[in-house]
């Protein structure tokens, strides 16, 4: 391991213990899914310890940039267990989740329900292209698009139109490198953006050095 890697995971043991119910989660052992409460009101079940990490950079470190979210709707594009929809549907007024796994779709509405979110729209769906997204879904401006889905981040934004990009404020990504072509994709994504008058933020993971996140917001 990374001395880097050690260093932030001692440094997340506080938020952690602070911000989830610390003391159930050696009931994941169990195999099967476990209720936590979350700092801030939060009830989310999750199925392994890979969720409650998710859970602390989503919710506890506001990865994605959310907290001060305005925009009338947001995308979430690999939803999961449904943590970043709940973090967003008290402020925003339409929220549409996609993920292609069937069985966290089913996790994500129990969570959403545990939380009593009526706003947020589920659809099990592997999103190919953005540009058939906000016109299937008859998407209009002031769009925040959150995306996490393992490497499918190149194909969907491949050839996306400026007419789709203009509808967007704000889209914050999980980028992964699972391969060099990638990287050059990634370049190629990030030169679309600025085109599109987008200023980005990176921000390395501390621990993987295939992953990172993109920010990308309106100059």
């Amino acid at each position: 391991m990374k001395l880097s890697a050690l260093k932030y995971y001692i440094s997340s043991l506080p938020t952690l213990v602070g911000g989830v119910d610390f003391y159930r989660i050696p009931l994941l052992f169990l195999k099967k899914p476990v209720l936590l409460n979350i700092a801030g009101g939060y009830k989310i079940y999750v199925r392994n310890l890979l969720d409650v990490w998710t859970l602390k950079e989503v919710i506890l470190d506001d990865n994605y940039y959310v907290k001060d979210i305005s925009e009338n709707t947001v995308v979430d594009v690999g939803s999961a267990l449904g943590d970043f929809s709940i973090l967003v549907s008290d402020n925003a007024k339409r929220v549409l989740a996609f993920d292609p796994d069937r069985g966290l779709i089913k996790l994500m509405r129990r969570n959403l329900k545990m939380n009593n979110v009526t706003n947020v729209e589920t659809y099990q769906e592997a999103v190919t292209s953005l540009n058939e997204l906000f016109s299937k879904y008859r998407l209009g401006y002031n769009c925040f698009v959150k995306v996490d889905c393992e490497g499918a981040e190149y194909g969907i934004f491949k050839n996306v139109s400026s007419h789709t990009l203009k509808k967007i404020d704000r889209i914050a990504f999980e980028i992964h490198f699972f391969n060099k072509g990638q990287r050059d994709k990634y370049r190629n994504l990030k030169k679309r953006l600025v085109e599109a008058g987008f200023k980005l933020t990176e921000t390395p993971n501390p621990v993987h050095e295939y992953l990172r996140f993109l920010y990308a917001s309106r100059v």
